[in-house]
């Protein structure tokens, strides 16, 4: 007996201290993703059309400080927000914003906080930098008065940007989302399958998920694209959403952006060869006809809604073909 129970408090022993090794990893994993990839660092000005981009600030609603780029378009043409992925910065945006500049936008590039030279000394997946959207299509309402804006999101500026949606749904004409994740559990079981053998990634998986509320500072329920999406497109019945993914990307997969297309009524394309974020690169001219198609929409939009109504009657969408691919 004594034996017996000697065996089970080192059984017992052994177990907790699995455990709490279990949660200290999970920490240190989740700390790892959510810190602040580097400190802040000045991004060059870079040029736009041959002439450089103007340089300034915009200041969020809860204190962060973010860079920002702006060229001016065609009098009357839609303003675009391009928002980077995680651990990008503005330059990233800068292949969408030559596309859709050359058809007469005016673009605004932005590093959400935690990147490049903004403020912020972590980040998340999407929820707390909807502020930093909101201070971007508030900066552009402010320069550009009465014109149409849309917002353009890649990976996490695409989170961003669907946390943001139903909240802006009054002041944005249309949405451009890039490889987008579901939801949170869904893209760390992704991630972890990636890179551990079988059976330890779903074991790593339910450690960062038991431990993301302290490092999100949020339930994790709060962190579903799809559910945002849904709740925007409920408040705003037609206003036009494009959702884009590779066929080969393996963190925002086909089926992942299917369900969250319906989920938002949008029109998909899924990009031949495109990989996670970059969907320019495979074919650049598709791209930015893509974008440019979404962006004469929005135009459309806004003039049949009437930009100063405060609460805006929306036009049905053009029923193009829900799912695109070239």
């Amino acid at each position: 007996m004594v034996v017996a129970g000697t065996r089970m408090r080192r059984a017992m022993g052994l177990l907790l201290a699995g455990l709490l090794l279990w949660l200290a990893v999970s920490c240190l994993a989740a700390w790892s993703l959510v810190r602040r990839p580097q400190p802040p660092r000045p991004e060059p000005t870079a040029e736009l059309a041959g002439a450089p981009l103007e340089s300034l600030r915009l200041t969020t609603a809860d204190g962060e400080e973010l860079g920002a780029w702006f060229a001016d378009g065609d009098p009357g043409a839609a303003g675009v927000v391009l928002l980077h992925g995680k651990d990008g910065t503005r330059a990233a945006c800068l292949p969408a914003a030559r596309a859709l500049h050359a058809r007469g936008c005016a673009v605004l590039l932005v590093t959400l906080r935690g990147h490049g030279d903004s403020s912020g000394a972590r980040l998340d997946v999407g929820p707390g930098a909807r502020a930093d959207v909101a201070a971007a299509v508030d900066w552009l309402e402010r320069r550009r008065p009465g014109a149409p804006v849309v917002v353009r999101g890649s990976s996490l500026g695409g989170a961003a940007a669907a946390f943001a949606a139903a909240e802006l749904h009054e002041r944005v004409d249309g949405w451009i989302l890039e490889s987008l994740y579901l939801d949170l559990p869904t893209a760390v079981h992704l991630r972890t399958a990636r890179r551990l053998p079988p059976g330890l990634d779903r074991l790593a998986a339910r450690g960062l998920l038991t431990v993301a509320p302290l490092f999100l500072g949020a339930p994790v329920g709060d962190h579903d694209v799809r559910a945002a999406l849904a709740a925007w497109r409920a408040v705003d019945p037609s206003a036009p959403m494009l959702v884009l993914t590779g066929d080969t990307d393996p963190l925002a997969p086909v089926a992942e952006a299917r369900v969250l297309a319906a989920a938002a009524g949008a029109d998909l394309w899924v990009v031949p060869g495109g990989g996670h974020e970059g969907l320019h690169r495979p074919d650049g001219e598709a791209y930015g006809a893509r974008l440019a198609g979404l962006v004469a929409r929005a135009e459309a939009h806004a003039r049949s809604a009437g930009t100063d109504a405060p609460s805006r009657a929306r036009p049905t969408p053009t029923g193009d073909d829900q799912e695109q691919r070239r």
